[in-house]
């Protein structure tokens, strides 16, 4: 079973070369179900950081441009943009992204 470490959408883009499986949490931005790949961001600015994500592994999903998504995927292009291919997605409308980055920050600091 792969191991997924916990990252923000930057830090993925700043250490591409030095990842595999990566997890995150980020809002859909743009998606087109005829290719399967969509955008996604960690924060609402317009100046953020993006990743391309491959979803078309993904089936039982009805994806939702500004719905946000927890994503489990693997590095598929180091290039620019960097690209991840899903294999696992969840919907997590509702989540309160800053408690989130928090807990994520707290969590590296004790493990």
């Amino acid at each position: 079973m792969p191991c997924y470490q916990i990252f923000f959408i930057d830090e993925i883009d700043d250490l591409h070369c030095n990842l595999n499986g990566v997890r995150f949490i980020g809002r859909l931005i743009n998606f087109c179900s005829v290719t399967g790949y969509g955008l996604v961001s960690d924060s609402d600015k317009s100046n953020a950081r993006t990743l391309r994500v491959d979803f078309t592994n993904i089936e039982d999903i009805a994806f939702k441009v500004g719905s946000y998504y927890q994503v489990e995927a693997k590095i598929v292009y180091r290039g620019q943009p960097v690209t991840v291919r899903a294999s696992k997605v969840r919907n997590v409308d509702g989540i309160d992204i800053q408690m989130y980055r928090d807990a994520v920050f707290a969590r590296r600091r004790f493990l």
